[in-house]
């Protein structure tokens, strides 16, 4: 067999590092809880609900008009993209192995929610409970697409962490260190 003919078979792309199923979920699964509290994840550095956060991942960065364009987008019914989550194994005592249910991806989407349904900002005027039943529900039945995993290697989380955060370029390390001592997630904002 010649080497074009060879080459047209092969594929010579890097494989994926980790599988991910797709399908869609509800916002209500965002702000409901998952049946644990903190206590059954130690290693996290913080929980956003019912998620929780390894250290390496940075903070909260939308602004309040972030976060109500989200849920204008929310109300409008456009596409929310999806959040990335990794599946759950339960160690001793009730308490998870480390990165379970992290969130990977939508950290900023899944917080709006959140923070808008616990009447942390208004859209349109109107905070959640000034909304009727109607609108609430609507809300809360709306569809966003999630993408589940099921890996336990911190390494490979973060790199895909990285890779979907920061278009592909691990962060430098003095930004890290930043982040690290002084908490400040303040250094990313220019990525």
């Amino acid at each position: 067999m010649t080497n074009k003919k060879q080459n047209e078979r092969s594929f010579r792309l890097p494989r994926p590092i980790i599988a991910f199923s797709s399908g869609g979920t509800s916002l209500s699964e965002l702000v409901r809880g998952n049946g644990y509290d903190e206590s059954a994840y130690p290693w996290a550095a913080r929980m956003l609900g019912r998620f929780p956060l390894p250290s390496w991942q940075r903070g909260l960065v939308w602004t309040e008009e972030q976060n109500q364009n989200f849920i204008e987008s929310v109300f409008q019914g456009y596409d929310l993209g999806s959040i990335m989550v990794n599946s759950w194994q339960e160690g001793d005592n009730g308490v998870m192995i480390p990165m379970s249910d992290i969130l990977l991806d939508g950290q900023q989407r899944t917080n709006a929610v959140i923070q808008f349904t616990r009447n942390a900002f208004p859209y349109e005027g109107y905070y959640w409970n000034d909304l009727n039943r109607r609108e609430q529900r609507v809300f809360l039945e709306t569809q966003i697409g999630i993408k589940k995993t099921r890996c336990f290697d911190e390494e490979i989380l973060k790199k895909v962490y990285n890779h979907l955060n920061f278009s592909g370029s691990v962060t430098n390390s003095l930004k890290w260190l930043n982040v690290c001592l002084w908490g400040n997630f303040d250094v990313f904002l220019s990525v």
